[in-house]
Order: C-alpha cells, then structure tokens, then sequence
C-alpha cells in the first residue's frame, strides 16, 4: 500500500477512476438514465465502489472480487486492440452528443459522458449507460481526447484521435485494472 499523501501516478489514476464512476453512477441513478441494473452491473459497481472507499493495495485482486467475478467471462485482449477500441468508442459518443445538439468544453470521454448525462434524453441515456460505464473505466485509464477536427468535404468531417500516456497497470497480470478489464472487455466493445 502507497506510504503517505503521494501515490504512484497510476495507483492515483485508478482511484480517481473509481470515484469519478461512482459521482457519475450516483448522479445517473438519481436522475433516472439508468432504471434497471443488472447482475453484471451490479458486480463492476461494488468492486468499483470497494475500490473508491477503501484504500486497497491495486496489485492484488481480493477475494470477494474474484468471487464476483464469476458472472462475468473472462477475456484476454491485446493491447495493440485497445486503442483502435477506444478511438471508435470516442467517435461513437463524440458523434451520439453531436447528433443530441449536445456540446461539450471538456475533450475527454468522461467530459462527453458527463454532458450526455446532463444534457440527453434519458431514452439515449438509459440505451447507452450500462456500456458507457464500463467504456469509461477504459478511457479513465487510457485517455482519448480530440486531437483535431479537419472537415474533408463540406458534408464529412475527419476527427482524429489522441492518447495521453499508457497505463500499465492495465497490461499487469495480477493487477487490479488488468483483472477488471479482462471482465469487461466483452461488454465494453461488442
């Protein structure tokens, strides 16, 4: 466990993560986007939450996490897949508050996240929570953000996506992000 106020920049990145997701569930929750979850859900929230309020060591996975870990299937990915993943799942969103007439200041997913939840229908958001959840503990730790925006034709516009610094705790076996993505890979990106 991290000795006093300083952590380790990626120990700090993941509990960042972990209360920002559940800032984002609470206030989703209550404005009625999401109106049922369901089992998996369930699961990813309590080990997120677990994670958020106690300051638990990131490289080990405890065993109440392995043992909700059985609703999920486990899935190995490459990390050359990841940020293609993420680049679409970014354009995605980006275009989905476009077409909402939803405009953001921020140029991170959480930004967009946090604006489809203030700004959407809550049939847009209600259809999209359950992925977007589990997509955002993927772009908290791999940051994708708008690089540029270069309008090609007058109907077609080329947005290119950038990354801040790789996480590595994500490609650590053992390690909790590596643990976490290996549940949600399946409900992240298919």
């Amino acid at each position: 466990m991290s000795e006093g106020y300083f952590r380790d920049k990626e120990e700090d990145r993941f509990r960042q993560f972990c209360h920002q997701e559940m800032k984002l569930l609470r206030n989703w929750t209550a404005h009625g986007q999401i109106i049922k979850v369901v089992e998996k859900q369930a699961a990813f929230f309590f080990m997120i939450a677990m994670r958020a309020w106690f300051d638990l060591e990131p490289i080990i996975v405890m065993d109440y996490e392995q043992e909700l870990s059985v609703v999920f299937h486990q899935f190995d990915f490459f990390t050359d897949e990841v940020k293609t993943k993420l680049s679409r799942s970014y354009m995605d969103l980006y275009k989905t508050c476009k077409k909402e007439h939803i405009f953001c200041n921020g140029i991170f997913f959480s930004d967009l996240f946090r604006q489809l939840g203030l700004s959407a229908d809550k049939v847009v958001c209600e259809k999209q929570s359950e992925r977007l959840f589990y997509l955002n503990f993927w772009h908290a730790l791999n940051p994708a953000y708008i690089n540029s925006i270069t309008p090609e034709q007058s109907s077609v516009v080329n947005i290119q996506v950038g990354f801040n610094d790789d996480y590595r705790g994500i490609e650590t076996k053992g390690h909790i992000a590596n643990f976490l993505a290996r549940l949600i890979w399946k409900e992240s990106f298919t």
